[in-house]
């Protein structure tokens, strides 16, 4: 309990004012626990908080960067990576509350409640917190924001103890802030102090923004640093703190703030090279106008072209200390600008149990080639089988010498005199197609045939079944030495020579006007063939059948003259 007028025995731990923390921050009465993560920069007016706040939507933990030099914030979502750029309020964080109309940062003391206007502090005694002997400090403190006075708690380290962290060790170390309302005994907030770390360089890297600028507000770079054969000093150099050497100079060459810095890399060849790397972002896209009196920075590309334009002229030399009596020249020689020439490759299609329809592709048309004139053709044959049956066809040259075929005679027994008639169907020739040119084909119709067939009748007595057979026989025969006579010629159409002008491809002639040419491979083509074959079955089957019926009535005469022949023994 805070005791007014009560004099202080000890005097209050300095509290630093560049520091990095981890705290975490217990709510009794909502039941509370979170963590943050802060950069406190008072010097430059800098800070940076993580944090992953307690709501009903469970939001994503997010980073924010605080930069009041020109009342910037820069939120990003630390899950999704998206960053939003905006304007410090009174209401933010870190924000002095009796800053009136112009944004001013806390202090170090502020931050911690250690420091205000109607502040008091006393020292109380030691008590054990966290299993520490501590030195406890309490004080009074009027909370502009919330307009009600607060008792304060502070716990530090004996000097018995000692706390190691980051590059330092301490004697004193801020363990615990605990926050009550004035007169009350009930703990509205205790501060836990996981790890704080006083430091005197900035490390800006901690302050990435570069994700909140697109790729047409940054431009990423690379300078050659000739450092010669200096082996012994760069392996004495710490590259943490020449980066932030170089930084720093390149920050105030081209009059912009460290923070647009970003994405720093350096790197050693082994030989006598170093390659620095980083990425300059643009100035931020509004103005806050709670800020006065904010610094001027360049754009972009002014500020690129100023570092560019001195690397260039050689007169960019930084020495980065390695001892107190040695230091390592770094001399630029090459700038370069990082290029993206080439897209990005784009995922691979997820493979289906579909087949991909094909892609059709365009083809050229194919132009028509002229036919070659010829002044040769062949005569169209006919052949006339015995039933006057007449096959007109212009044979072919082949590769191959044709096979000629000689229609099959057909044998007609009938046991009376009949008179048939058989029409001939004429044959159909195949049309002709493009592109090619060919001679046309044309078939003369033939006129219905009349043939009467002379028979005999056939007696039941054996002389009269021989005779019959004898017929058969010579009738086969004449009928076998029919021979194959030429029809009427039959106009064709022969190619005519296309480089007469006005003259048609094609002409008629007469083949019994010229003198047929002999061709070492001719013959028939294959709708011929195949036109006596199909006649050949025909008669084929025809004859068989006949002989079926021959036979059939021979054997019914054998037996009724048999059975004729018993009866007149029966008689005798």
């Amino acid at each position: 309990m805070f005791c007014s007028g009560k004099g202080q025995a000890s005097a209050f731990p300095a509290i630093p004012e560049r520091f990095t923390l981890i705290k975490e921050i217990v709510k009794p009465g909502l039941q509370h626990i979170t963590f943050e993560k802060v950069w406190f920069n008072w010097v430059n007016k800098t800070a940076r908080i993580d944090s992953k706040p307690i709501d009903d939507a469970d939001t994503n933990p997010k980073k924010e960067v605080l930069d009041f030099n020109r009342g910037i914030k820069y939120t990003t979502d630390a899950f999704t990576g998206r960053c939003e750029i905006s304007l410090i309020t009174k209401q933010d964080r870190l924000v002095a509350p009796n800053s009136g109309d112009q944004l001013r940062m806390v202090s170090g003391k502020e931050y911690f409640k250690a420091e205000g206007a109607q502040t008091t502090r006393q020292y109380v005694g030691q008590r054990v917190v966290r299993g520490i002997l501590s030195d406890v400090y309490i004080g009074f403190y009027f909370d502009d924001v919330k307009k009600t006075n607060y008792t304060a708690e502070w716990y530090f380290t004996t000097p018995e103890w000692v706390q190691a962290t980051g590059f330092v060790e301490e004697n004193t170390a801020l363990l615990q802030l605990v926050v009550k309302k004035a007169n009350d005994p009930m703990i509205e907030e205790i501060y836990n102090i996981i790890q704080i770390d006083e430091f005197d360089a900035v490390d800006w890297t901690d302050y990435d923004i570069s994700g909140c600028y697109p790729f047409a507000n940054r431009t990423t770079f690379t300078i050659n640093f000739y450092v010669s054969e200096q082996k012994k000093a760069i392996a004495a150099i710490s590259y943490d703190h020449a980066m932030r050497k170089v930084q720093l100079e390149l920050a105030t060459l081209a009059q912009v703030p460290p923070i647009r810095l970003t994405n720093l890399m350096l790197d050693y060849n082994g030989i006598d090279t170093i390659y620095f790397i980083a990425t300059l972002l643009d100035r931020p896209p509004m103005m806050n106008p709670l800020l006065f009196n904010a610094p001027f920075e360049h754009p972009l590309h002014a500020a690129f072209a100023m570092i560019k334009g001195t690397v260039e002229e050689g007169v960019l030399d930084i020495l980065v200390p390695v001892s107190q009596n040695e230091q390592l020249l770094m001399k630029a020689t090459d700038i370069y600008v990082v290029q993206y020439a080439v897209e990005p490759t784009p995922p691979p299609i997820p493979v289906t149990d579909e087949p991909t329809p094909p892609v059709p592709t365009p083809t050229p048309p194919t132009p028509l080639t002229p036919p070659t004139p010829t002044n040769t053709s062949t005569p169209t044959t006919k052949l006339t089988a015995s039933t006057n049956m007449t096959i007109s066809s212009t044979p072919t040259t082949m590769r191959a010498p044709a096979t000629r075929s000689t229609a099959s005679t057909q044998m007609t027994t009938m046991s009376t005199v009949a008179t048939s008639t058989v029409s001939v169907t004429p044959c159909t020739c195949p049309a002709l197609t493009c592109p090619t040119p060919q001679a046309i084909r044309t078939c003369k119709t033939q006129p219905p045939i009349s043939r009467t067939t002379q028979t005999t009748k056939q007696r039941t007595t054996p002389s009269s079944a021989r005779h019959l057979t004898t017929r058969t026989r010579r009738l086969s025969s004449t009928i076998s030495s029919t021979k194959i006579k030429h029809a009427t010629p039959i106009t064709t159409m022969e190619r005519h020579d296309m480089s007469t002008p006005g003259a048609s491809a094609l002409r008629k002639t007469n083949p019994t006007n010229r003198t047929p040419v002999q061709h070492k491979d001719q013959g028939y083509s294959g709708g011929i063939i195949g036109g006596v074959a199909v006649a050949t079955l025909v008669v084929g089957l025809v004859a068989g059948a006949l002989l079926m019926q021959l036979y059939s009535k021979k054997t019914k005469h054998r037996q009724l003259t048999s059975q004729l022949l018993g009866d007149e023994d029966n008689q005798l």
